[in-house]
């Protein structure tokens, strides 16, 4: 299916989007959303950032004409409705993975293109780089994504009967702390980097669901993974698996007979050009390292390739986009 033509109302809706983005970044980044928890006027707001009063007045009256506050009688506040994923000491709070994002997608194109020395070296390949990215992953999963991830699992045919489960390259401790508190029959072992693997070893320490989550430290193209599981769960993170059907076959082998493996992953289709929230959103790492989306029928045909009898494709909305969730089954 291919898009609709852009119209000019979108190109010139386009320039506002850095405005907009100018707005919400400086509001995180200097926890003015924290400050507007109690209702404060511009002066207030000026006196606590070093700011202008009267640019500081437009600057608030911008965040309510974009739903992140509200105004009354001169005095600026958050709204109830979104509070928790704007303010920065809450579960839900989205602070720490929109910089993270904003940071990603911040290199300049042209420079790219043009194959000019860009001002910052990302290297998605090193733990490093997931070690500082650590608190904006957990920070998307608690703000945005658990909810959708169980839900997805909770949906399977075989839920009810799963009772071991793996998450590969699993980001943070959210999903499984999910898992295990609302089913305490499931346990969950958790594969990642070794500075993930700490670091979420660090977040369920004390926690009563720790004693049905085990973690294994490693890379999962290297890794050995647990025998006899009923259900293997990765969710937007197969971007470096080296050979997909190894990967899978390697899956299939520690899977028990009746065993599932779930993907949740973008399936970039159309010659690789959708859809537009996928390859544009990613277009500067893949520009600064490598292309790495999962095109459309790559996970399924591997699935197929290393012994799955049964694999099944579904395209589902998500909070970054239409995804495929692909259920790999073993007979």
């Amino acid at each position: 299916m291919h898009p609709q033509p852009m119209t000019g109302a979108a190109l010139f809706d386009l320039m506002s989007g850095p405005v907009r983005w100018q707005i919400v970044r400086l509001a995180y980044a200097e926890k003015i959303f924290d400050q507007l928890v109690t209702a404060k006027t511009p002066a207030e707001i000026a006196n606590l950032n070093g700011f202008d009063e009267r640019r500081t007045g437009l600057y608030l009256k911008a965040l309510c004409s974009m739903g992140l506050a509200q105004c009354h009688d001169g005095q600026y506040q958050l709204r109830d409705d979104n509070a928790e994923i704007l303010r920065s000491d809450t579960d839900k709070s989205l602070r720490s993975t929109l910089l993270a994002v904003s940071f990603m997608r911040g290199m300049n194109i042209e420079t790219l293109l043009r194959n000019q020395e860009p001002d910052r070296n990302m290297n998605m390949h090193s733990e490093d780089f997931w070690d500082k990215s650590g608190d904006s992953l957990r920070s998307f999963h608690r703000g945005m994504a658990v909810d959708e991830m169980y839900n997805f699992l909770k949906s399977l045919p075989e839920w009810d009967t799963v009772k071991t489960i793996v998450d590969l390259g699993a980001g943070s401790e959210v999903l499984a702390e999910r898992i295990t508190s609302l089913n305490p029959e499931k346990s969950v072992t958790l594969i990642d980097l070794p500075p993930m693997v700490k670091r979420m070893e660090q977040a369920l320490s004390g926690k009563s669901c720790a004693a049905q989550i085990s973690t294994i430290a490693g890379d999962y193209n290297l890794v050995e993974f647990p025998r006899d599981t009923d259900l293997m769960w990765a969710s937007m993170t197969l971007y470096f698996v080296k050979d997909m059907e190894d990967f899978f076959g390697r899956a299939y082998a520690a899977l028990k007979p009746g065993g599932l493996f779930v993907s949740l992953h973008e399936g970039l289709s159309a010659d690789r050009t959708q859809p537009e929230c996928q390859v544009v959103g990613r277009l500067p790492v893949n520009m600064e390292m490598e292309d790495t989306g999962v095109g459309e029928n790559q996970i399924s045909d591997a699935m197929r390739k290393a012994g799955f009898p049964s694999v099944t494709i579904t395209t589902v909305d998500t909070v970054v986009g239409p995804m495929l969730l692909t259920v790999g089954r073993v007979d």
